[in-house]
């Protein structure tokens, strides 16, 4: 039992869950207003959005009574999103080897690139092979699944050779040296 409160308002915390059933129940209506009785929530990677374009209208197409909302989703926490059940799906690079997680079709597929700066000794030549990887300093992500690390860039040759990884710069001025580094990438992520 709950003791009365003072000038007949209730204790916030019967008010907040009330407020939220109200908020949710509001949002519900106005979707079925609109025909909307479900929403599916995509979580994506950044990638080449403008190729992802036909899916959303296709889907839109075939199932009108779904509200399509599409994020984007940090390189730091790529499945924390479908983990804690902020989306339903993720749209996202492969390998993903997480044992709690299902993998669907392939959507797109996208060329490596190696990206480097205008003035490094690689940036006249078309193509870089596997070992003239180890000779270069490559900018690596914290908190990157490793199975994306070693697939992107592998830890080594495919002779042996050990392929650098140098921790990205965290100021203005350690960004000074970049010029030294590359990062091999996709191409859709290209600036």
């Amino acid at each position: 039992m709950l003791p009365n409160p003072p000038h007949g308002r209730a204790p916030a915390g019967v008010r907040m869950p009330l407020r939220a059933g109200l908020s949710e129940s509001h949002e519900r209506a106005k979707l079925a207003a609109r025909g909307i009785n479900a929403r599916l929530r995509v979580g994506l990677m950044p990638c080449d959005v403008s190729s992802l374009h036909v899916f959303w209208r296709t889907f839109g197409e075939r199932h009108p009574e779904f509200e399509l909302r599409v994020r984007n989703v940090p390189f730091t926490d790529p499945f924390g999103g479908l983990r804690r059940g902020e989306n339903d799906a993720l749209v996202t690079w492969l390998p993903v080897d997480d044992p709690d997680l299902v993998v669907g079709p392939t959507l797109l597929t996208d060329p490596r690139v190696l990206a480097v700066s205008d003035t490094h000794v690689l940036a006249k030549r078309s193509d870089a092979g596997a070992e003239a990887l180890a000779d270069l300093a490559h900018v690596s992500f914290p908190h990157l699944p490793e199975a994306w690390e070693d697939a992107y860039l592998p830890f080594r040759t495919p002779s042996g050779r050990t392929i650098e990884r140098v921790e990205r710069w965290r100021t203005p001025t350690s960004s000074c040296n970049s010029w030294l580094w590359v990062r091999s990438s996709i191409r859709s992520l290209r600036t």
